[in-house]
Order: structure tokens, then sequence, then C-alpha cells
């Protein structure tokens, strides 16, 4: 998974994996507003994260 900034920047990249996985990533902690989220192997799975 990626995350995007309303200009397009990727602020943040998640690891990519096989199969079922629990994984706990650390993000730097994000400025308010809207972030696109999308996922690295199915680009069509995307959604919105809202920081505040």
């Amino acid at each position: 998974m990626a995350l995007l900034d309303s200009n397009g920047t990727q602020v943040f990249s998640g690891q990519v994996f096989n199969g079922r996985k629990t994984v706990t990533e650390t993000v730097t902690p994000l400025a308010a507003g809207d972030y696109r989220m999308i996922c690295a192997v199915h680009p069509d799975m995307t959604g919105t994260l809202t920081a505040s």
C-alpha cells in the first residue's frame, strides 16, 4: 500500500507480501488532511485515509 498526499507525492510505502499475514507498519506522523491509498499489487484497490 502506498499513501499519496494531495500533490500526488508518495509519503509512505508498505511491505508487499504473499498470502495471509499480519504486519504492523510504523508511519511517520502525517499532517492533517486526506491521503489517497493505492495497493501496489492491485492498483484498482484504492481508498482514502483522513488524518486529523
